[in-house]
């Protein structure tokens, strides 16, 4: 799971949060006929006939007005266009159909909702492009094939401004629409939807959008960055930012430290089996435990050892 999955997920699993979004994606004519305060989290895993586990992004019921029916809506979010996406989406409404009637209840249309924040959205948009055929073959077959389609929520072509979202989830999509663009520490302390998602939703909400935004960038937040964002939350507020930012910045360094150590043994590595052949077992675990001044002994002796012994 990508971190942008994982912002989603945890923003998104809100009902609170998912309505607003939800609402704004289906058509209007659709979504006048929903009791939104009736939106629920549903269990999105199903097992298909091989006994794998099929895992949906987030799943909702609704109720519909003057009605005890409800629908389904699977909320789903891409960074890339897959191009069996409709292909996958049918699958998880076959499945899910599959449990309802399991359980003898009555089946509930369900409409997948796709969130994509990638580069260019190129997947088809219903399960009948990806079938084979002639035109005359695929007119002809139409009333007899399935031809779903979903909605698209692309965030290159909308703000998410626009939507009427809660603070969190208006930050979370602008995060995500602009997760590519560098710059996010001081595009994320711009953003007026960061004050109303800590009234709203509390530290919590801004702790997951603050490490979200630390790990796309791999650092903490500069200081002119801190400055803006105290005057938008609070002073109180900013001491608790200051302490995940450091946290975050310690977690860069330390991966900057593994990620040069991985090198160095890499660079050790090749030049040991260039001189003197492949390595045995022993010799790779050796280099794998290495620390940085053992591993620039050796590259100090490689050239000059007579064998592999004496590095």
């Amino acid at each position: 799971m990508t971190p942008h999955d994982r912002l989603f997920r945890s923003v998104f699993a809100q009902p609170d949060q998912a309505a607003p979004q939800l609402r704004y994606a289906l058509p209007a004519v659709l979504a006048r006929r929903l009791q939104w305060p009736t939106l629920s989290p549903e269990n999105a895993t199903w097992v298909d006939a091989q006994l794998r586990e099929r895992v949906a992004d987030l799943l909702f019921s609704v109720r519909t007005a003057r009605s005890t029916a409800h629908v389904r809506l699977l909320f789903e979010h891409q960074s890339t266009s897959p191009p069996d996406l409709p292909l996958r989406l049918l699958g998880y409404s076959v499945r899910g159909w599959e449990a309802q009637h399991a359980e003898r209840t009555p089946l509930s249309p369900l409409i997948p909702v796709v969130v994509f924040n990638g580069a260019s959205w190129t997947a088809p948009r219903r399960f009948g492009a990806m079938l084979a055929g002639s035109r005359r073959i695929l007119r002809s077959s139409r009333p007899y094939v399935p031809d779903t389609s979903y909605v698209l929520v692309d965030l290159n072509q909308v703000d998410p401004r626009g939507m009427h979202l809660r603070g969190q989830g208006e930050v979370a999509l602008l995060l995500l629409k602009h997760a590519r663009d560098g710059e996010l520490w001081e595009r994320f302390a711009s953003l007026d939807g960061v004050r109303r998602a800590v009234e709203e939703s509390g530290l919590a909400a801004l702790e997951q959008l603050v490490r979200y935004v630390g790990f796309i960038e791999r650092e903490g937040p500069p200081p002119g960055t801190l400055a803006q964002l105290e005057r938008r939350v609070g002073r109180d507020v900013m001491s608790e930012v200051k302490s995940w930012g450091e946290q975050l910045l310690e977690q860069g360094l330390e991966r900057g430290r593994e990620q040069g150590l991985q090198r160095e043994r890499a660079l050790v590595e090749r030049l040991l089996a260039s001189r003197f052949g492949p390595l045995p077992d022993e010799a790779r675990a050796r280099l794998a435990a290495a620390d940085a001044d053992t591993l620039e002994a050796w590259a100090e002796r490689i050239l000059v050892a007579p064998s592999l012994d004496d590095v």
